[in-house]
């Protein structure tokens, strides 16, 4: 505990009453300035469609930039926007040809076979990159093509 002289501090003022989420929306509705909860997108996306952009975004650009994964999610909405691909995110990730790690037979098939219970890898948890991958500091490793599985 500490104490200062009452001249040196002074009380702000006294927050009010707590008020109830829908009066406070109903607030802001008369008062005109009610704000949007979702945010203002240039094309359509549903929660599941913006996870779907954001893992394609990522198997595309990796570890890359800021920058790099945003020319990738921007790509995605230019394909969109041009309905050359198809009129959803959904449907162009998943175009003929367009981004090969969401669509790939073998990967489909690694998935389908990973949940049906085929496993190369025991029960290691952890992955990165074999060319990042420290061995020295893992109680034991796995190698398997280009990625190391590891326990800590």
């Amino acid at each position: 505990n500490g104490y200062i002289s009452s001249q040196y501090a002074s009380i702000g003022p006294v927050p009010a009453a707590a008020v109830d989420a829908k009066e406070e929306s109903a607030a802001l509705s008369a008062s005109g300035n009610e704000t949007s909860a979702a945010p203002s997108y240039v094309i359509s996306a549903t929660e599941d469609e913006i996870y779907l952009m954001a893992a394609c975004v990522a198997m595309e650009a990796g570890d890359d930039s800021y920058e790099d994964k945003l020319a990738v999610a921007s790509c995605i909405v230019n394909r969109v926007k041009s309905g050359k691909w198809g009129k959803t995110i959904s449907d162009v990730i998943y175009a003929d040809g367009q981004f090969p790690g969401a669509s790939s037979k073998s990967c489909i098939k690694a998935t389908k076979d990973a949940l049906s219970g085929s496993n190369n890898i025991g029960d290691y948890l952890y992955f990165k990159s074999a060319k990042h991958a420290s061995t020295g500091s893992y109680s034991s490793y796995k190698i398997v093509g280009g990625n190391c599985f590891y326990k800590k």
